[in-house]
């Protein structure tokens, strides 16, 4: 997909710098706010499986949770917001103009020992699968983004942005 990021926005709340070093947690919920679709409720629960994963990697908490000290121990969360694969005909025909785009929308927030949330972020990463062209050979474009980003982009971001 060479068009992977071509539709982003992102607010910030507050300024607070965390260090990834400092996150003894990671929990990833999925809150859709039109979950009337199956599909796209299914597709963000294995977004949301992925995003973890990766994020436990990367902070190096194999098994969920490490508490080294409990006066630094952080959890970090993140909600999947919105998950929509797009309409493959949609971005063949009218992807130039917003049609059909696969979208995932994320948030997160760092949590301290005393319940007190910092560092409020959102950020929707979207892609018109190169106004589709990528459609024509491919016609899952849509989840492959989602979950191409749930693995890759979403997670470097997220720890980049604490």
């Amino acid at each position: 997909m060479t068009n992977s990021n071509s539709n982003i926005h992102t607010s910030t709340t507050s300024t607070t710098n965390i260090s990834a070093e400092s996150i003894g947690s990671v929990e990833v919920t999925v809150e859709l706010k039109n979950s009337k679709y199956p599909y796209r409720v299914r597709l963000a629960e294995q977004a949301a499986t992925l995003l973890r994963t990766e994020l436990l990697k990367s902070l190096g908490l194999g098994n969920g949770q490490h508490i080294s000290q409990l006066s630094k121990f952080r959890i970090l969360h993140v909600n999947i917001d919105n998950c929509k694969p797009g309409s493959r005909w949609g971005r063949i025909c009218c992807g130039e103009l917003g049609v059909g785009w696969a979208v995932l929308c994320i948030s997160w927030s760092v949590e301290d020992g005393n319940k007190v949330g910092m560092n409020r972020n959102k950020k929707e990463f979207a892609t018109s699968g190169a106004i589709g062209l990528d459609d024509v050979c491919d016609e899952n474009v849509g989840e492959n983004f989602i979950k191409k980003t749930a693995m890759d982009t979403a997670p470097k971001y997220v720890l980049n942005h604490l």
